[in-house]
């Protein structure tokens, strides 16, 4: 168990088996619409502030079809941890077992994101405030000083909480212990955490500008963009209960 084998691994298991990539594209797929919609608005709306306000028309009712949605994207997301565990244990996927086993916790899995959304929003907030409040006053000490602690938390967050959506739909704790037992993870094996949330962010990073790089081709190439940048994505959605599964197998077995 390493971090290159971590890499390695679920490299070859997308490469055993391409259906892997199938929920993401179908999730990718189901926001496409109203948010290219919302893009569009926004982008009219830039270019004619007279026009901003039919723009705006358009984009509020995307955005509440956009909402709508989360709930069936963030179930398609969430198939990976069961999917992977699936392919270890049997050498096989079955989609039905795995949307039958997230189904029933899929209530855990909400709790679970709205709680991290809102202490997300709690801690982030003031720090943008400082952080603008320093550009626009000049104060450019201040205003990196709210970028700099703005890193650290997505850094300190992204380390501590990086099995817990997997230990929750892979264990058999709550919303509190499958965050206790990440954080407990995490420091054991905190090396190996930390250069995967390292990895994570450079995949994420190269997610962003695939989606990016067919931007001059018009809608075709924000769809293209999009269904790339998912493509992507998917190796983290690998990666992660890859890792979980190797600590966790580790811890038990030791």
């Amino acid at each position: 168990m390493g971090f290159f084998s971590v890499l390695r691994d679920s490299l070859v298991l997308l490469a055993r088996e391409p259906a892997l990539f199938i929920p993401k594209i179908v999730s990718t797929l189901l926001y496409l619409p109203p948010y290219l919609i919302i893009m569009k608005a926004f982008a009219a709306a830039a270019k004619d502030p007279l026009l901003a306000r039919d723009a705006l028309s358009t984009a509020f009712p995307a955005a509440f079809a956009l909402l709508a949605i989360m709930p069936a994207w963030l179930f398609l997301d969430s198939l990976y941890p069961v999917l992977v565990q699936q392919r270890r244990e049997t050498g096989r996927i079955d989609f039905r077992s795995a949307a039958g086993r997230v189904l029933g916790r899929f209530l855990r899995v909400l709790l679970f994101s709205f709680l991290m959304l809102a202490i997300f929003m709690l801690i982030v907030t003031p720090l943008m405030v400082i952080t603008a409040f320093g550009f626009v006053t000049g104060l450019l000490a201040l205003a990196f000083a709210g970028l700099l602690a703005i890193g650290i938390m997505f850094l300190v967050s992204a380390i501590a909480f990086y099995f817990s959506p997997t230990a929750l739909l892979l264990g058999n704790e709550g919303v509190v212990g499958s965050v206790r037992r990440s954080i407990s993870l995490s420091r054991e094996n905190f090396p190996l955490v930390f250069f995967l949330t390292l990895a994570s962010f450079a995949v994420l990073l190269l997610g962003m500008y695939a989606e990016g790089a067919f931007e001059p081709l018009g809608d075709a190439g924000f769809v293209a963009g999009r269904l790339l940048g998912a493509v992507v994505t998917v190796y983290l959605y690998v990666v992660n209960p890859s890792a979980y599964l190797d600590v966790h197998g580790a811890k038990t077995r030791s």
